[in-house]
């Protein structure tokens, strides 16, 4: 009997431990995917308004772009700033200034990607853990194998968004950027001058 006790705590322990990695597992995919819900942005829809704003109203694109964060909008915030503290309308100027801080701010976006996505990859190996600590002297457990599939198609889902990201900001860098141009070129967007001291 004094036998039996030990093995028997073992394997609870076992087992314990292996929900342990479950639920961290959970925690973590979870929080990996709510700001990837957060920024689901469809690009034509938000080219077209964007492109839209920049030619009758640059000022609220502005608002819009500072809004959206983790998207092309961030890239093109970016970029209007930048245009912004040129004060110049000549266009090899503007361009000067806005491409490199759009590539700038699609690299950061691209950097926050890269991070959820890790995330969800560590995410996957503490469920994938769980349930093989879980299994060692018995049947795996049926609730961690089910988990473990949730957070594969988290996984996948958080894939396909930091995938539809690069996408969009390589798509904006050549139909949206150059109308930011425009609007400072045109003089559509004034910039404000700094408040005199």
């Amino acid at each position: 009997m004094k036998i039996l006790c030990p093995l028997w705590q073992a394997e609870r322990v076992k087992l314990i431990a292996g929900y342990v990695l479950g639920v961290v597992g959970v925690v973590m995919i979870v929080r990996a995917i709510l700001p990837a819900l957060a920024n689901n942005l469809r690009y034509p829809a938000a080219r077209l308004m964007m492109t839209n704003l920049l030619r009758m109203n640059p000022y609220q694109a502005e608002a819009i772009a500072n809004g959206a964060k983790g998207t092309f909008y961030e890239a093109i915030a970016g970029a209007i700033k930048a245009g912004a503290m040129m004060m110049s309308r000549d266009p090899n100027v503007i361009t000067k200034a806005t491409l490199p801080s759009y590539d700038a701010s699609a690299m950061a976006v691209n950097a926050k990607w890269k991070q959820l996505f890790m995330s969800s990859k560590l995410a996957l190996g503490a469920v994938g853990g769980g349930i093989i600590i879980s299994s060692l002297d018995r049947p795996p457990s049926i609730l961690l194998i089910i988990v473990g599939g949730l957070v594969a198609i988290g996984v996948g889902f958080l894939w396909l968004r930091r995938a539809e990201v690069e996408r969009t900001l390589i798509l904006a860098r050549a139909e949206v950027l150059p109308e930011v141009d425009r609007a400072f070129v045109d003089g559509r967007y004034v910039p404000r001058s700094p408040p005199a001291a």
